[in-house]
């Protein structure tokens, strides 16, 4: 057994910065290549979550989506997107807040990993990140410049990974038209699917 695969590693993928960090690259991952690259790189995938926002239309094609990924060996955690306005259509705001999620999931089962690989640029796990190096435990942040906060680039240091130098192994093909067996729905309607507004 190689010294990779003794590592227990916890994956925890922020579904709303992961849909828009690709939005800025023009470019998109597949889910199932992107969970085998980790696991060759770090070691062995014990529990691996994705964080996704579902707003109340086009719920079966959701569902669609969601069981794709629980096929390709992700634990999804769902919200419904809600929408304020305060009155004003045009300023309407969409949010399906999974951050708290996300905490309280790493935390519950901080015990049971030796690596956090947090897939997520946002600024507000600033703290998450320095709690569980207290705690003894090792992390990895995968974002892309564009959309990582400046705050998690300082804490992690080389523990940095950005999406655009990893591109060859886990780039989806996008000559694929037609619905793969994996996620039996069309690679458009995947990045819409995958797509969770919530606030900053």
């Amino acid at each position: 057994m190689s010294e990779n695969q003794k590592v227990k590693v916890m994956v925890s993928l922020d579904g709303a910065n992961f849909f828009y960090a690709q939005q800025k690259m023009d470019w998109w991952i597949d889910p199932k290549r992107f969970l085998a690259w980790i696991e060759e790189q770090y070691g062995q995938i014990v529990d691996a979550y994705y964080y996704l926002g579902v707003p109340r239309q086009n719920k079966d094609k959701h569902q669609r989506y969601v069981k794709a990924l629980q096929r390709m060996g992700f634990r999804v955690r769902t919200k419904p997107i809600k929408i304020y306005d305060k009155g004003d259509p045009e300023k309407h705001k969409a949010k399906a807040n999974l951050d708290t999620s996300i905490v309280l999931d790493i935390m519950n089962g901080i015990d049971n990993f030796d690596l956090l690989v947090l897939i997520s640029g946002d600024g507000d796990f600033e703290e998450l990140l320095k709690t569980v190096e207290t705690r003894g435990k090792r992390f990895v942040v995968i974002s892309t410049h564009s959309f990582v906060a400046q705050e998690i680039l300082l804490l992690a240091g080389q523990h940095y990974v950005d999406f655009n130098t990893i591109r060859e192994e886990i780039e989806k093909d996008q000559s694929m038209r037609t619905r793969s067996v994996e996620s039996e729905i069309e690679p458009e309607q995947e990045e819409e699917l995958a797509a969770t507004p919530q606030e900053d």
